[in-house]
């Protein structure tokens, strides 16, 4: 029998700057407020967001890693041959990953502290590739269901594989929780990627609204990078997400008349705090609706140009990559387009060759700063349209350009 765990907290609202005569019910706020506490509820699947996947490692059992849990108390299914050993790490105590990464990334945490580690086995049972994982997180794999190694699934919510543990919250308190992830081969080896999410309806002067959190990491039970974004405003409930629609930690979403920061987000309890930031039309960032930050790169031909060298009416900075050599395809057709009046600048890493345009490789030691500021990862696909008036107005997928940028081609063009 499956069990699902829903997690629902009831929080009153933090009040900071003006303080109300009397506190609203939970949920309720007032414009006047400057910091929202929302509580949230955990949804199997991904709802509307999208995610990736990452490799899932099942290591050899002479690995080191494999060495250290077979010397752990398991019991082990019948059966299996060709063991491997892999898993999933939990967050028992509420980390905040944008302040220290560190339990992602250092294998050995993982090693040393296995009472926050969900374990899995990898083998072959009649030829068949198989795996299991000890999704009550008892040590004993004979109680758990044996899955065909089959290709990678991204259907909704069907057949999730669901894990049952405890987390600490702040006052100590161990708490039910559950998480749910797929496996798969993509590309002849396991892949996987977490399909949970949550959401909260809240209401700002009577005025009701709906959020939810992603994690865009996806390799994690833990919210390594939460995202969040608008998913219903009033009657005006969404069917669909762009990436423009994706706001991270410190960025700012728009709530009536006003920008509220997402400033924090707490994987024990789901719990989102907004704070309200009165000078978002001063904010210098790179995201929807604030200033695009300065830059200065040298292109793959030796020019060096800065942000106000520009004088087109649209700068276009768009992200491409050859873990996806279509990219640059669809780079090249944005050139062919002739988009009037538009500066394009395209991005990669460890860029070689001239594609045309104006183009920079992120590698180079002098443009840093332009990695930093509009690219953030080694393999991105994320485009920037930026107005005269230095504000970026779009945000989205190098891939997604035509239905973005339709309304700046003759449409004559466009339809041919």
């Amino acid at each position: 029998m499956k069990i699902q765990h829903l997690l629902l907290l009831s929080i009153l609202p933090l009040l900071t700057g003006c303080q109300l005569e009397e506190p609203f019910p939970a949920g309720q706020f007032s414009s006047l407020q400057d910091t929202l506490v929302l509580s949230s509820i955990k949804h199997r699947g991904t709802g509307l967001f999208m995610v990736g996947a990452g490799s899932f490692d099942f290591r050899d059992t002479a690995h080191e890693f494999s060495q250290e849990w077979l010397n752990y108390p398991i019991q082990y299914p019948d059966g299996i041959d060709s063991l491997k050993v892999g898993s999933r790490l939990i967050a028992f105590k509420p980390f905040r990953y944008w302040d220290d990464p560190m339990p992602l990334e250092d294998s050995s945490f993982q090693i040393k502290d296995k009472s926050n580690t969900i374990l899995a086995m990898s083998g072959k049972r009649g030829g068949e590739e198989v795996y299991i994982f000890d999704q009550n997180n008892n040590q004993d794999f004979r109680d758990d269901s044996i899955r065909t190694m089959g290709i990678l699934d991204w259907k909704p919510s069907e057949d999730l594989i669901a894990c049952y543990y405890s987390i600490e919250r702040g006052n100590g308190e161990m708490v039910p929780d559950t998480s749910w992830f797929r496996v798969g081969k993509r590309r002849g080896s396991p892949w996987s990627y977490v399909t949970q999410h949550v959401t909260s309806i809240f209401s700002i002067d009577d005025y009701e609204y709906e959020i939810g959190v992603v994690d865009y990491n996806s390799s994690s039970f833990d919210f390594v990078r939460p995202q969040i974004s608008i998913l219903a405003e009033g009657n005006l409930k969404r069917d669909t997400l762009l990436l423009r629609d994706y706001y991270d930690i410190g960025e700012h979403i728009k709530l009536g008349q006003y920008f509220y920061k997402f400033a924090d987000f707490y994987s024990g309890d789901g719990t989102v705090v907004l704070v309200r930031d009165p000078d978002f039309d001063k904010k210098v960032a790179v995201q929807i609706d604030a200033l695009a930050p300065d830059f200065e790169f040298v292109s793959l031909n030796g020019d060096t140009l800065t942000k106000d060298s520009i004088k087109e009416d649209f700068l276009l900075i768009t992200n491409f990559s050859g873990c996806t050599p279509r990219s640059y395809d669809v780079y090249q057709d944005i050139l062919d387009a002739d988009l009037k009046n538009f500066f394009v600048v395209g991005i990669e890493s460890g860029l070689s060759v001239d594609l045309g345009g104006i183009t920079l490789d992120v590698e180079d030691p002098f443009n840093e700063d332009m990695y930093n500021k509009y690219r953030s990862w080694y393999s991105s696909y994320d485009s920037y349209l930026i107005e005269k008036n230095g504000r970026i107005v779009d945000k989205f997928s190098i891939f997604d350009w035509e239905d973005h940028l339709k309304g700046f081609l003759d449409p004559e063009v466009f339809k041919n």
